[in-house]
């Protein structure tokens, strides 16, 4: 009797167990899966509302709420305004006088002068002019020190970043996915060779070796990795969901 309520209570811990792993991984994809913009090492959710796209997160030295109002569109102007930690407002016009599937004549304004005429493309880093000229866009060039916050006075938005919000380019999921692959397969291989002690040993030693037996040094390292992959394997799923801070 009494090894039967052991037996009860044991199945009961592993219902509760697996109960709370669903439930902390649904919780856990949830946050992997949200669609954002990553922009200076902050990850802004995106929110619709209305007819205007708020991006919002916080990275450290502040709040920060990027809106983006207007279809970009051939004909169109997209409003895209910037607000930063210390109280840094910058609010840009970006016009499309030409598009396609991957390039965009466009004039971003800026306090209603025009700072740049040209050309966007989404498969490039840079801005170009209107002779095919790379733009030097020096807000892509700073220097602190001491970890002092980079939104000062002389904070400029990067005219790239203004273009991506813009056209809302520069979205994607919160993860990344090859850490979380990574991650499982750690946890795969941990519960193959917890049922399956010796299936690696063997398979390593099966074709040199008649009958192979491990030493107590095997299986006192087998019996660390059961803990070190599983342990790595949450760090990993940790760090997935900050791909841009811990690259």
């Amino acid at each position: 009797m009494a090894s039967e309520g052991t037996n009860k209570w044991t199945n009961k811990k592993k219902i509760i167990i697996l109960v709370l792993i669903s439930i902390i991984l649904i919780f856990y994809f949830k946050i992997f899966f949200t669609r954002g913009v990553y922009f200076e090492e902050a990850f802004l959710k995106k929110e619709v509302v209305g007819s205007e796209y708020h991006y919002k997160g916080n990275n450290g030295y502040g709040d920060m709420l990027v809106t983006v109002k207007g279809e970009a569109e051939e004909g169109n102007d997209v409003n895209v305004t910037f607000n930063l930690p210390n109280n840094i407002y910058k609010e840009f016009t970006v016009t499309f006088n030409k598009t396609t599937n991957y390039k965009s004549d466009i004039e971003i304004e800026e306090n209603s002068k025009i700072i740049f005429n040209g050309e966007y493309n989404k498969d490039s880093s840079f801005l170009r002019d209107n002779n095919g000229e790379i733009i030097i866009d020096n807000s892509l060039i700073r220097v602190t020190y001491n970890n002092e916050s980079p939104f000062n006075a002389d904070y400029k938005v990067p005219l790239i970043n203004v273009v991506e919000f813009s056209l809302r380019d520069n979205e994607q999921k919160r993860g990344a996915g090859h850490l979380v692959f990574l991650a499982f397969f750690l946890f795969g291989i941990t519960i193959f060779d917890y049922k399956y002690p010796l299936f690696f040993f063997n398979l390593k030693h099966i074709l040199s070796v008649r009958d192979p037996e491990p030493s107590d040094f095997y299986i006192f390292m087998q019996k660390i990795s059961w803990y070190v992959m599983p342990i790595t394997g949450v760090v990993l799923m940790i760090l997935a969901l900050f791909p841009n801070v811990f690259k």
